[in-house]
């Protein structure tokens, strides 16, 4: 083969390899709440998948979690060592509505999650040191939570700013947003939990599903907020990586602020 014409397919090969996803994206415009609304979700279940290769993008789903403290009613600490939460991939999107002029995109999502982690129990209450005896607490065991129906409403602001390759890009303010949650239904197994010489785990397991709505100020929040910081990651990571060219159909520069 001639060599001029070896080195263009080689290059032609991997242009198409480098646009291949891209390529695929559903292209809307930001106006039409729907076809956005059904692009973002097939966005997050292609990443939470498989990743993104090409646009160095991991897969999410699962996601490796550890270090997530959560506070039961102040009276004793479970910390997660190590664990995965599942399900994100699969969330879906109900509405989303984008106001460009302001910078502003209001997305409203439901998801069924579930946590299988190592725990241990530290920063007991004196309560229940007093109540179950002063020997140590031990705790070293196995939890699977389900959260069945979270409810998440997030404003997230950004603006329309162009790179140095010339494209323009939605640059999302990560640290900037407003969200709320509500969650349908939590469920909570565990074992090997010992206060003293004495194995509680059937006990909080029953405390814990009968009276998960009183925990959902503590225990929530801490599920809800490692929830936010994967959907941040990854919708930051996209935007971050993908010309709004390649997702919605309108000419975006009279947007742009960094011109």
């Amino acid at each position: 083969m001639d060599t001029k014409l070896f080195y263009f397919v080689i290059c032609a090969l991997l242009n198409l390899c480098d646009s291949a996803y891209v390529d695929t994206i559903k292209k809307c415009s930001f106006k039409d709440d729907e076809c956005v609304g059904s692009s973002i979700q097939k966005i997050i279940q292609d990443i939470g998948k498989t990743g993104i290769q090409e646009l160095n993008i991991p897969p999410f789903d699962p996601m490796d979690i550890k270090g997530l403290n959560v506070s039961i009613l102040g009276l004793l600490n479970m910390l997660i060592e190590e664990g995965t939460l599942t399900g994100i991939k699969d969330c879906v999107v109900n509405n989303i509505h984008n106001n460009f002029d302001f910078g502003v995109t209001r997305l409203d999502l439901v998801c069924d999650l579930k946590i299988k982690a190592k725990f241990k129990l530290d920063d007991i209450s004196p309560l229940i040191q007093n109540l179950f005896g002063q020997e140590a607490v031990d705790g070293n065991g196995n939890i699977i939570l389900k959260i069945d129906k979270i409810h998440m409403n997030i404003k997230f602001f950004y603006h329309i700013v162009k790179k140095d390759d010339g494209d323009l890009y939605v640059d999302l303010h990560q640290d900037d947003l407003i969200s709320r949650f509500e969650i349908g239904n939590l469920k909570l197994t565990a074992n090997k939990i010992f206060f003293g010489k004495q194995d509680l785990s059937e006990f909080i397991e029953k405390f814990f599903n009968d009276n998960w709505k009183s925990l959902l100020s503590t225990f929530g929040k801490s599920v809800f907020d490692v929830s936010m910081t994967v959907l941040k990651g990854i919708l930051g990571n996209f935007f971050d990586k993908v010309p709004a060219k390649y997702y919605y159909t309108e000419d975006l520069t009279s947007y742009v602020k960094n011109l």
